[in-house]
């Protein structure tokens, strides 16, 4: 009898001990909470321009290639490419077996399609050159004919979401709320001002996602962001430079990065208004910016002075060609009198986004204006809204931010006045620069494509149209069981597919 106890007991300690082994399987997580900064304004990948939209277009949606942090080109969708002696028409191999998330197979139809919508994209053509065609020769093989060669060709293709014929045109190319991309993840629901739910495509081409169901929330302030994440509520956040050192005091509770990105904070000026048509103006409130400051209000001292849209990490991009203007109230004050207004002036009203670290960079830069004599009024504006004013040029002054690339081509968009009503803000129309720009687009020899964007760097910073303020770091903390890859790329930051849970 006491035998028969005793291996009851043993029996019914193995079944306890198999249980806590298959709930400890069982608890492990299979999704995730990740905070989003500020609400969407479009998903659709032809005409999205938000950071915040790109850090779900990125699940969704993939490229033929992609430029990994060590500059390197990566094939994705593609599989190879050739281009012709003259350097104008590409050859490029599409990878097969690889599904939509209708179902349909990638084909070389659909790249070819989205090659096409993309060059009359006003946010995407600048990738494509001077874009003649894109057609499909086989199932699998897609010929893009240029007028010209296009030094940044294959890079730049980093930059355009392929998505499927058939979706497009069944629902007459309105993409705002829906996707058809090939990406890991496909869109269950959202609502555009606060949450979006994501899960794992079972057909990926890579294998389904070990995540399976991604929640993205819309959390606009960074304190409550931080008091979310402490109540794990959130899985993983972006956050600001206080409350990252703050949280990074307690290594065993987080974990938490701070990485440099290619991205330009900046302050716009209007130059077919007055006063910025006059350039003295322009100049003279260069002086009047501290970036000291600036980056310590902002990133609590996360991040580096700019004097260019981009840095010299970017292929083309030379300090040395750059107009400098250091922080000099008094050369602002006799610019201003050499401009007319000797006893300085009203500014108009200067758009910023709404608890963003772009309020705060507007506000202390109202402040600095006082310093020479200056004033303006601070707006502050929804993405939705702020991004349509400053397309429609129905603004005085802006701060945003861009990021930039490997290669400065990318910079035309910037600066080129047939960007204008496009991401060229400033509204800047400069004959040399657009032909500098198309130049050093055709240019096959490294160091000539040089000296030409350092000649455009020197007029554009002559012109003066943008204040650079400082290149930003992103912060991120998150959950101490989750296993997260980042990247120096405030539009590709993440992919959720490269997560998983401990």
């Amino acid at each position: 009898m006491k035998r028969t106890i005793a291996v009851f007991l043993m029996v019914l300690m193995l079944l306890t001990s198999l249980s806590t082994v298959s709930l400890a399987e069982d608890a492990k997580r299979d999704d995730v909470v990740i905070r989003v900064e500020s609400p969407w304004s479009t998903f659709n990948p032809l005409d999205s321009s938000l950071y915040v939209e790109f850090y779900e277009l990125n699940q969704m949606y993939e490229t033929l290639v992609w430029v990994n942090d060590d500059g390197e080109i990566v094939p994705v969708l593609a599989e190879s490419w050739t281009v012709n002696d003259a350097g104008n028409e590409y050859t490029i191999k599409i990878r097969e077996g690889v599904k939509f998330h209708n179902g349909e197979e990638l084909k070389a139809s659909d790249v070819a399609f989205t090659l096409t919508k993309a060059s009359e994209s006003p946010a995407l053509k600048s990738n494509l050159g001077a874009f003649v065609s894109a057609e499909a020769i086989s199932d699998y093989e897609v010929k893009l004919t240029l007028e010209a060669p296009f030094a940044p060709l294959i890079a730049f293709l980093a930059n355009i979401k392929i998505f499927n014929q058939k979706f497009y045109e069944e629902h007459d190319g309105d993409m705002r709320t829906i996707e058809c991309g090939t990406g890991p993840y496909m869109m269950v629901d959202v609502d555009m001002d606060s949450e979006m739910n994501l899960v794992a495509f079972p057909d990926y081409w890579k294998g389904e996602a070990s995540i399976k169901n991604v929640k993205f929330t819309v959390i606009t302030d960074d304190t409550t962001a931080a008091v979310s994440y402490r109540a794990n509520e959130v899985d993983f956040v972006s956050t600001s430079a206080s409350q990252y050192m703050d949280i990074s005091q307690h290594p065993d509770d987080y974990n938490f990065t701070a990485i440099a990105t290619k991205h330009t904070a900046l302050i716009y000026f209007n130059t077919e208004r007055a006063p910025f048509d006059n350039k003295l103006v322009r100049k003279a409130l260069q002086h009047a910016v501290d970036r000291d400051v600036l980056i310590a209000v902002a990133f609590e001292g996360y991040a580096e002075p700019a004097y260019l849209q981009g840095n010299e990490s970017c292929f083309g991009i030379d300090y040395d060609y750059c107009v400098m203007y250091d922080y000099d109230p008094e050369k602002a004050k006799e610019l201003l009198a050499e401009a007319g207004y000797p006893d300085g002036l009203y500014l108009g009203t200067m758009v910023t986004s709404p608890g963003s670290y772009m309020a705060k960079c507007a506000v202390a830069f109202q402040a600095m204006l006082q310093d020479i004599g200056c004033s303006c009024d601070i707006v502050q504006l929804e993405n939705t809204t702020l991004t349509a004013t400053t397309l429609a040029g129905d603004y005085d002054m802006m701060t945003g931010g861009q990021s930039f690339s490997t290669d400065f081509a990318y910079a035309a968009k910037q600066y080129c006045s047939e960007y204008i009503g496009s991401n060229n803000y400033s509204r800047l129309r400069n004959d040399r620069v657009d032909e500098l720009f198309k130049l050093a687009e055709i240019e096959s020899d490294p160091e000539v494509r040089k000296t030409l964007y350092g000649e455009a760097i020197q007029i554009i910073t002559d012109e003066a149209t943008m204040i650079p303020m400082f290149h930003k770091q992103l912060m991120f903390v998150w959950n101490k069981d989750l296993n997260v890859v980042v990247h120096g790329d405030s539009y590709v930051p993440y992919f959720v597919y490269d997560w998983s849970w401990n």
